[in-house]
């Protein structure tokens, strides 16, 4: 009778257990379901300057601004490259894409890249090499570089004469230092119409927020 009793008692403590843990479990769900919707919400936010430096996809007169703040290395910001590129081409000349240089230091190629495509940029390859980089991300380093040099047809020498002085060096800190300024801890960190947005956004998202469709 006795062991009766006994497997009764385990019985409800391991349902009760049991119960806990599920708990414990949908509560941190739930948690991640809240932490992921805040971070895909715009705020409102400080608008960032665009200089002669930054280099720009779509047209100069375009009547919207897309500023994005992004690392060669991170996969988010490969993720979301080639949805902005679409939504720059499909836009008519309404909308016009900003590059802003934010190598993470967690990222140990993204500033070797950024200086890479800013060389690029010096003879007119910044978009080529960005496209490029991202498509071979997992391969970054120095002989990447040199290996899309010279599939883009740009000039070696002066590529690598570029890569060895660091004259480009100055341009992705410029951007580093305004990313800083204006708090970005992340990226691909997008302005857009005077509010921010974080993470992965697809071109729907993306259109509707610019007001392009």
């Amino acid at each position: 009778m006795k062991s009766i009793r006994w497997l009764f008692v385990l019985i409800i403590l391991v349902l009760v257990l049991a119960g806990i843990q599920a708990y414990n479990q949908s509560k941190k769900i739930k948690q991640s379901q809240v932490s992921t919707e805040i971070q895909n919400q715009p705020v409102a936010s400080a608008p960032v300057t665009v200089s002669a430096a930054d280099p720009v996809r779509g047209a100069a007169g375009a009547a919207s601004t897309l500023v994005v703040f992004s690392d060669f290395e991170c996969p988010y910001c490969a993720e979301v490259a080639p949805v902005l590129k679409q939504l720059v081409e499909q836009s008519q000349g309404k909308v016009r894409l900003v590059w802003k240089d934010f190598p993470l230091p967690s990222h140990p190629n993204a500033s070797g890249a950024a200086v890479a495509a800013r060389c690029a940029a010096n003879q007119g390859k910044f978009w080529e090499y960005h496209d490029a980089l991202f498509q071979n991300q997992a391969e970054l380093g120095s002989a990447l570089y040199t290996k899309l040099a010279k599939d883009l047809q740009i000039d070696e020498s002066r590529f690598s004469q570029c890569l060895t002085s660091g004259q480009t060096n100055s341009l992705v800190q410029r951007g580093v230092q305004e990313g800083t300024g204006a708090k970005i801890d992340g990226t691909p960190y997008l302005f857009i119409n005077g509010r921010t947005y974080t993470g992965g956004l697809s071109y729907a998202e993306l259109s509707q927020a610019i007001g392009v469709q």
